[in-house]
C-alpha cells in the first residue's frame, strides 16, 4: 500500500512534487467531474475540500494510472465530489427556485461529456467497436495464469491486470518491471492511458534476453517466468 509513495522520502525536488499535484490529466479528470455535475459542487466549497486528501493519495503516488487518477482510481474523489454536489444543490435551491425545464438542462454537460469522452459505444472516444464482439477469454486466463502463486507479483497488459489485482504487487507492463515478477502478455492487447504500443513493444523485444523463459502460450496469452539467477 505504501511502497508508491517511497518517492517522496527521496528528497525530491520541490518542483518534482509542484508537478505532482498539478499534473494535467488529474486536473481535467477532476473538472470533468465537477462539469458533468453542474459545478454544483462549487456552491459548496467547505465540503468540496474534503475532496483534497484523496486527490493527493492519487496524484502522489508513483503508480502510472494512480497517478492520472484513471480507471478505479478516481472512485475515492467520487464519494467527496457528491457530498459536494449534494450540499451544493441544497444550497442553490435555498437561494432560488428552480423551473423543471432549468433542472433538465444542468444534465446537459453531462450527457455532453460522457458521448465525447466515454469509452463506451456509442460514445465518441469508443477505441473500436469490434472490442466488445470478442468472445469471453477470462476462463482461458484463468488456465494460463494458474501457475502463479497468489502472492507472487505480476506485470502484465494493461487490459489483464483487473483480472489479476487480487495479489500484492502488480503493474501494468513494462511499467516498474522487477526481476522477480511474472509477465502476463496478451496477443492483440487492449492497450490505454501512458502505456503505448512503441514502449510495450520495447519491452517485448528486451524479454528474451531478459533472463526469463517463456512458461506457458496458447497463442493468446503468454506467461513468462521471473528472471533466472545467473548459473554457478
Amino acid at each position: 500500500d505504501f511502497v508508491y509513495y517511497g518517492w517522496l522520502f527521496m528528497h525530491p525536488t520541490p518542483q518534482a512534487v509542484l508537478n505532482a499535484l498539478l499534473r494535467p490529466e488529474a486536473l481535467l479528470v477532476v473538472a470533468g467531474i465537477i462539469s458533468g455535475m453542474g459545478a454544483l459542487p462549487l456552491l459548496a466549497p467547505r465540503w468540496l475540500l474534503l475532496v483534497i486528501p484523496p486527490y493527493l493519495a492519487d496524484v502522489l503516488s508513483a503508480h502510472t494510472f494512480e497517478r492520472v487518477i484513471q480507471n478505479h482510481y478516481v472512485l475515492i474523489l467520487m464519494f467527496p465530489l457528491l457530498v459536494a454536489g449534494g450540499v451544493g444543490a441544497r444550497n442553490l435551491l435555498l437561494r432560488f427556485s428552480l423551473h423543471p425545464a432549468a433542472a433538465l438542462a444542468v444534465m446537459l454537460p453531462a450527457l455532453i461529456l460522457a458521448f465525447g469522452t466515454g469509452r463506451f459505444p456509442p460514445m465518441l472516444a469508443t477505441d473500436s467497436p469490434g472490442e466488445y464482439l470478442r468472445p469471453d477469454s477470462l476462463a482461458a486466463l484463468r488456465t494460463a495464469t494458474s501457475m502463479i502463486s497468489a502472492d507472487a507479483c505480476v506485470s502484465a497488459d494493461p487490459g489483464l491486470t483487473v483480472w489479476l489485482a487480487n495479489r500484492h504487487g502488480i503493474n501494468d507492463f513494462p511499467d516498474h518491471l522487477e526481476a522477480a515478477c511474472y509477465i502476463v502478455i496478451e496477443r492483440g492487447a487492449y492497450l490505454s492511458g501512458p502505456t503505448t504500443s512503441f514502449k510495450r513493444q520495447d519491452g517485448l523485444d528486451s524479454l528474451p534476453a531478459s533472463g526469463r523463459r517463456v512458461l506457458y502460450d496458447n497463442g493468446r496469452f503468454q506467461i513468462w517466468s521471473p528472471v533466472s539467477p545467473p548459473a554457478a
